[in-house]
């Protein structure tokens, strides 16, 4: 055999039988080796090895701290099955295929060249922090053509070519209409070649992906570093540990057309590392390549969701992903790289009868406004069946906006919590690869309770519920370093 296939040699601290069986294995291999020495085996031994495992006792995994994931918060069973049954990656499957490490790395190859040529026609009218405004510019632009151009981060067609929020930035630094409108023209054509190069990717065979721990920056932050076809990405070392215990408790071998599932807890890692490259690429995208990227969602405190699961029986996230995620089950934008993680797939297309969520969408008020129609679409539907249903909403005071307003305006609306600028905080919205994962807000944020009849009466949103709440909102950063 080749050395490649040889045992490694197991140190003395490692040899008990307990560091290198499961405990159903142990007593299977004892029942045998009694067998051969011709002994009794009671049945009840028997049967508690060969017994299948209704499921798994949630744990807190080895080395991940208890403010990046929550490993206890878990659903009932019954509660999980129903929401799987009605989300997007439900057992029925809808022909959502997995994403590749090759179309991964191209799509990231031609977002971080966008923002080189966003750097160089921008950079000098919109200033050093330019990356935010191309981070906007993609948000923004994808938005408004999602229907029709189905791309999860490259933005494409006649809207890529024309953006008014960035003409009029540009128009505001001193840039003249006609150069303003002939920079989105070629931003948009430069995004247009790069959705070529994507689509003509061959999806296999799939790259091979290196990992490899290191120390970055003056803080030594542990880190692990992720490469593949030409794409290098970065992640904090407990979040890479959450993303492991994340995809053990979801592997299985899925049925044709299917995606995520409970699964089988207990099997290996086959294919984490390039699972775990394809969201980490991905993501990086969504947020323009850029180390500083990430700006435009947050993530609340550990202890906020604390307070939401225990007052308001909060365990599902409407908008998170693998990597910032409290809970192992939760909605994101992308099934086809996060399902592999627990995601439930995109809030849009999840048709819940009844349940307890938070809302901490994106900052963009057009994906705040679809949010809302598809709650309003789920809370009639729960208070038509006297169905319990409660969203919790979380997003900045913007009185001019129409998102904002019609969250304030709703006819669900139980509750309006404001939280005053510069005295509370959030987790950074690219926190899997920061050393400093807080900061303060700089502006108001509402926080909406938007409820059934049933909801309210299961979940009633009182005085000593709101008062935990803004306490467990209290910035963790000094109010200088505001963002």
């Amino acid at each position: 055999p080749s050395s490649r296939n040889k045992r490694k040699r197991i140190r003395p601290e490692h040899t008990s039988l307990e560091s290198l069986l499961p405990a159903d294995d142990i007593l299977s291999l004892v029942a045998d080796l009694k067998r051969q020495q011709g002994a009794t085996v009671k049945p009840a031994a028997v049967s508690a090895a060969k017994a299948p495992a209704s499921r798994t006792p949630p744990v807190q995994p080895d080395g991940v701290p208890t403010d990046v994931f929550d490993g206890l918060g878990v659903l009932p069973q019954a509660e999980e099955d129903a929401l799987l049954a009605r989300s997007a990656v439900n057992s029925g499957g809808r022909g959502v295929s997995r994403s590749t490490t090759a179309v991964e790395a191209a799509r990231h190859r031609g977002v971080s060249g966008l923002a080189k040529r966003f750097s160089t026609l921008c950079e000098k009218a919109l200033g050093k922090k330019w990356y935010t405004h191309f981070e906007a510019w993609l948000l923004s632009r994808r938005a408004a053509q999602a229907h029709v151009f189905p791309d999860p981060c490259l933005p494409g067609g006649q809207s890529a070519r024309t953006d008014p929020e960035l003409a009029r930035k540009l128009q505001a630094a001193g840039v003249s209409q006609e150069e303003a409108m002939s920079v989105c023209d070629a931003l948009g054509r430069t995004a247009a070649r790069a959705l070529q190069t994507v689509a003509r990717t061959p999806s296999s065979p799939s790259l091979r992906v290196r990992a490899e721990p290191f120390l970055a920056g003056k803080e030594q932050c542990n880190k692990v570093r992720l490469s593949g076809g030409g794409v290098r990405v970065e992640v904090n070392h407990v979040h890479y540990q959450k993303l492991k215990e994340l995809f053990r408790r979801n592997r299985r071998v899925p049925a044709a057309g299917e995606l995520g599932g409970r699964g089988d807890r207990g099997c290996d890692l086959e294919g984490f590392e390039e699972a775990a490259f394809c969201l980490l690429a991905r993501y990086s995208s969504l947020q323009g390549t850029h180390y500083r990227g990430g700006g435009f969602q947050a993530a609340i405190h550990s202890e906020c969701f604390d307070v939401l699961r225990e007052d308001m029986g909060v365990k599902v996230e409407c908008f998170a992903s693998p990597l910032n995620c409290r809970w192992g089950r939760f909605c994101s934008a992308f099934a086809d790289t996060d399902a592999p993680f627990g995601s439930l797939g995109s809030f849009f297309e999840l048709m819940p009868e009844q349940g307890s969520f938070e809302a901490n969408p994106p900052f963009d008020d057009d994906v705040i406004q679809q949010m809302l129609q598809h709650m309003n679409q789920l809370l009639t539907e729960a208070a038509r069946n006297n169905k319990p249903m409660s969203f919790v909403i979380i997003i900045p005071q913007q009185q001019d906006k129409k998102g904002w307003t019609a969250v304030s305006r709703n006819k669900f609306l139980k509750h309006h919590l404001l939280l005053v600028a510069g005295k509370h905080g959030y987790k950074e919205g690219a926190q899997h690869n920061r050393a400093n994962t807080h900061r303060t807000s700089c502006h108001n944020t509402s926080v909406f309770f938007l409820q059934s009849e049933a909801g309210a009466a299961k979940w009633p949103v009182t005085k000593a519920t709101l008062q935990r709440l803004e306490a467990a909102f209290n910035t963790k950063q000094e109010p200088r370093e505001k963002d």
